[in-house]
């Protein structure tokens, strides 16, 4: 049996990166070779198992308190770092936040409703594997060993080790809580999964003893392959893909639009993250002068392949990527794509990318203005579909 865990997602209820790729594999798993399986929270460590459907589409409960859930997410955004001091020192104060955290998934009711049934039972023969942010909680990283004491071989897709390299782009009890669980979940495995030649190469940075690896790119069709089309009379949009957080470089794409005097609209997509106020604050400030910038923190995957149809650029500031999903994503949407000048993204060879260098923003005008001058090439496109991946998932799988 092989168990496909998609507990953090399901918890989360988002539709970030990681999130995008656990659901896009089990997706891709036409003939149901996984059983996707869901950890309890609470109690004797248990497993239960999830409908595809479930994951794919969940059924939606949306409830704390009868709030809104975009209000009440933006509060414990904004207040986390409070939060996560008080969690320290009051003692069960994290289980009152994972609590409410839970209730707040758009999955609630179907989490609620998992334990119901029958628990699934594991033991030696079976197989792991977790393409999800397994180091976000103590309990997620307990079920992991608790696997592989009963002989469960543990398998670990790594997205990136960016917390070990950059500590100082994450708040501080993230990073503490990464060293700790992410050593913990690598420690057990029996095989590891990297994204990218840029991860293998900053893990082996980090750890001396690596498993049995291989590297297997992520899928890149996130909608059907269609070329952008122009509303008439409006110049295509800009439009950018990322949680706002300092490590997407989101300020100093704000100050180069603010001096570029262009009319392209420039989209910003991506929730509320860490250290985000400064962002946020300059947004506004740009909106009130009256550029054409927007920021959109909750869009379905409808929503945003129709804004992928009326731009013209993607642009991927990273300081840093593991991989850089939106930018594959951009480039399977027919946009050219404006990229940092990092490993993860050199690792792509197209000649509809074009990369600037890192504070510098006449590299980054000149790479944004080209673009802008440039038809997209479908013949240099790299095309990934998820089935690719999840045959090379298989493969890895049955030659453990």
């Amino acid at each position: 049996m092989i168990l496909y865990d998609v507990t953090v997602t399901l918890n989360a209820g988002l539709n970030t990166g990681i999130q995008r790729v656990v659901k896009s594999i089990a997706q891709a798993d036409n003939d149901q070779f996984f059983t996707l399986v869901y950890g309890n929270q609470r109690g004797p460590l248990k497993i239960y198992g999830v409908g595809h459907d479930d994951l794919l589409s969940p059924p939606s409960d949306r409830t704390l308190a009868n709030l809104p859930l975009n209000l009440t997410r933006t509060f414990f955004q904004r207040y986390r770092g409070f939060l996560n001091c008080f969690i320290h020192y009051i003692p069960g104060a994290s289980y009152l936040r994972d609590f409410a955290l839970l209730s707040l998934s758009p999955n609630a009711k179907l989490i609620k409703a998992l334990p119901d049934g029958a628990s699934i039972a594991y033991g030696p023969g079976d197989i792991y594997i977790t393409f999800d942010a397994f180091w976000n909680s103590k309990r997620d990283t307990e079920r992991i060993q608790s696997l592989h004491n009963s002989g469960v071989k543990i398998i670990i897709f790594l997205h990136d080790v960016i917390p070990l390299k950059h500590p100082e782009l994450f708040e501080r009890a993230s990073v503490e809580k990464f060293k700790k669980n992410f050593s913990l979940g690598v420690e057990v495995a029996s095989g590891v999964l990297f994204s990218s030649r840029a991860v293998a190469s900053d893990f082996a940075e980090f750890f001396k003893e690596v498993p049995s690896y291989t590297i297997i790119p992520l899928g890149s069709v996130f909608s059907t392959n269609t070329l952008p089309v122009s509303t008439i009379g409006e110049p295509l949009n800009i439009i950018m893909l990322g949680t706002i957080e300092p490590r997407k470089n989101y300020l100093e794409i704000l100050d180069w639009y603010s001096e570029a005097k262009i009319d392209n609209p420039l989209v910003i997509v991506g929730r509320l993250g860490w250290n985000s106020k400064e962002i946020v604050r300059k947004i506004v400030l740009m909106q009130r002068q009256g550029l054409k910038v927007s920021w959109l923190a909750n869009v379905n995957d409808d929503e945003l392949n129709s804004l992928i149809s009326k731009s013209k650029i993607g642009i991927c500031a990273s300081l840093d990527e593991g991989f850089g999903l939106p930018l594959r994503e951009f480039l399977s949407s027919g946009l050219l794509v404006v990229a940092s000048d990092i490993p993860a993204f050199r690792e792509v060879s197209s000649k509809n990318v074009s990369y600037f260098e890192l504070s510098n923003l006449d590299s980054l005008d000149r790479a944004v203005r080209k673009s802008l001058n440039t038809t997209f090439s479908p013949e240099a496109h790299p095309t990934r579909a998820w089935s690719e991946v999840f045959v090379e998932v298989k493969n890895f799988i049955n030659s453990l």
